[in-house]
């Protein structure tokens, strides 16, 4: 039922997370660069385990249609990496814990995923359940609408804004390590 959406996830993930991995490097595939200067050095392992958090908004703001569409992107996100673990919650005016589910190559059914909600929106309560857990992944994924007062955040590990419908969001202070990406339904 989940339709495939057109944006390369693999790409934008790998290319945005492998700055930030600094020690896992492959001899199966030397680095290009390293011939240029009469030595063979490991080149990066682009298939490296990949450890992600993604929160998906739930609030009043959210249509169903919405929430399918964020559906299939981390089902693109599951198809698109030989080895992951990615920790899926949903969010509205808090986390809600009890949807907290976490899918591997071998355990990918989203069909058991459970969608609560409580109507308003708080984005923060996503980055106080991660410290508040000691939480630690390659990337935190914040799938939502962007629509919440928030303008200062102090979260300093890699971040992806997965934006959908509204083109006027940004980054809010303190966010360092985040991108913006307009994602579509």
């Amino acid at each position: 039922i989940l339709k495939q959406p057109p944006f390369d996830w693999k790409g934008a993930l790998t290319h945005y997370i492998k700055s930030f991995i600094k020690n896992d490097f492959t001899w199966k595939r030397p680095a290009r660069r390293s011939a240029a200067i009469g030595q063979i050095l490991p080149g990066n392992n682009v298939e490296a385990d990949i450890k992600l958090g993604i929160a998906l908004d739930t609030s009043g703001s959210i249509t169903d249609t919405m929430v399918q569409d964020f559906l299939s992107h981390i089902n693109k996100i599951m198809s698109s990496f030989r080895k992951y673990e990615i920790e899926v919650w949903c969010f509205s005016t808090q986390v809600h814990e009890k949807t907290l589910r976490k899918y591997t190559k071998t355990s990918n059914n989203l069909s058991d995923f459970q969608i609560e909600s409580f109507g308003g929106t708080d984005i923060a309560s996503n980055f106080k359940y991660i410290s508040d857990n000691k939480k630690k992944y390659d990337c935190f994924i914040c799938m939502t609408d962007g629509y919440d007062n928030i303008s200062d955040l102090q979260y300093n590990q890699p971040l992806i804004w997965a934006i959908l419908q509204n083109n006027s969001f940004t980054n809010p202070v303190g966010c360092k390590k985040a991108k913006i990406i307009q994602i579509e339904g």
